[in-house]
C-alpha cells in the first residue's frame, strides 16, 4: 500500500515536471477562432464546425431573431468545454453559461434571448486537450 502511494506520488510530480516543461497545455492540437473584437459570425440553426486551442477560448457573435427561449449548443466535444453568453464583447458581463461536466460531453442549454440583440459567446477549453466541436444557436 505504501510502495503504490510513493509511487503514484512520483507519477504525479513527473506529470506536472511534463506539462510545465511542455508549456502547459501546447498540445499541438487545433488553434482557436477568433478573439475579442474579431468574433467568428455564426448564423442561427446552421450548424458551426469550431475548435479551441488547449487551455484557450474561441469567440462567436450572432443577432437573436427573435424573443423567444434559445437552444446553444457545443456538442461532438473532444475535451472538457463550456460555453458562456455576454451582450458586449469586452465580455465582462455574463449572462448565462453551460457547463455540466467534468469530461468531455455535450454542453446544451437553453436561454431566453431577446430579437435584434447582438450576442458574444466564448467557448473555454479547461483540460489542457484543444480539439473540435459543433456549435448550434437554435431559437
Amino acid at each position: 500500500m505504501k510502495k503504490s502511494f510513493i509511487m503514484m506520488s512520483i507519477a504525479v510530480v513527473v506529470a506536472i515536471f511534463f506539462l510545465s516543461a511542455c508549456g502547459g497545455g501546447d498540445d499541438g492540437g487545433p488553434p482557436s477562432e477568433g478573439s475579442p473584437g474579431s468574433e467568428v459570425v455564426i448564423a442561427e440553426s446552421t450548424p458551426h464546425s469550431g475548435s479551441v486551442a488547449a487551455y484557450s477560448e474561441s469567440f462567436y457573435t450572432f443577432t437573436a431573431s427573435s424573443t423567444s427561449l434559445y437552444t446553444i449548443g457545443v456538442t461532438n466535444t473532444w475535451s472538457d468545454l463550456s460555453w458562456h453568453l455576454f451582450t458586449s464583447n469586452t465580455y465582462t458581463t455574463e449572462i448565462g453559461f453551460c457547463d455540466f461536466y467534468l469530461f468531455a460531453a455535450d454542453e446544451v442549454c437553453t436561454i431566453n434571448l431577446t430579437a435584434g440583440v447582438t450576442y458574444y459567446l466564448a467557448v473555454v477549453e479547461w483540460n489542457y486537450i484543444g480539439g473540435y466541436f459543433n456549435l448550434t444557436v437554435t431559437p
